[in-house]
């Protein structure tokens, strides 16, 4: 077996590949945006991705899990949003929202965001 050292290299190109299959899997289809965040620190902020495939499957991909090392904001929250959406997988989706106050201000930002063009 070989050290893990040698594997670290590997790490890119299984994401790469990864990420060009989450494209593909959803190319074309509407996609609903979960997410769910925390305004406290050593928690996590997750982003899921649910659509249904051309045999009416509903499927699930997991595209973003980030650990808070501080506290985020509405805002913040909304651009880890479009960082994922936009920019790393170049999705445009519905987004379907909690009712927390903090899920709403992102909502909110990340709408205004789209109206205004930025992604």
């Amino acid at each position: 077996m070989t050290h893990s050292s040698n594997l670290s290299s590997l790490i890119d190109v299984i994401h790469n590949e990864e990420v060009e299959k989450v494209k593909k899997d959803m190319d074309g289809k509407y996609v609903s945006v979960i997410f769910d965040g925390t305004t406290h620190v050593a928690e996590a902020l997750n982003i899921i991705l649910r659509f249904v495939t051309d045999d009416f499957v509903i499927k699930q991909r997991l595209v973003r899990l980030l650990l808070v090392t501080k506290a985020m904001s509405g805002e913040q929250t909304a651009q880890q949003l479009l960082t994922c959406l936009s920019t790393n997988l170049g999705i445009q989706s519905s987004l379907l929202r909690d009712r927390a106050c903090n899920s709403q201000r992102c909502c909110c930002a990340y709408i205004e965001s789209l109206i205004s063009g930025c992604c």
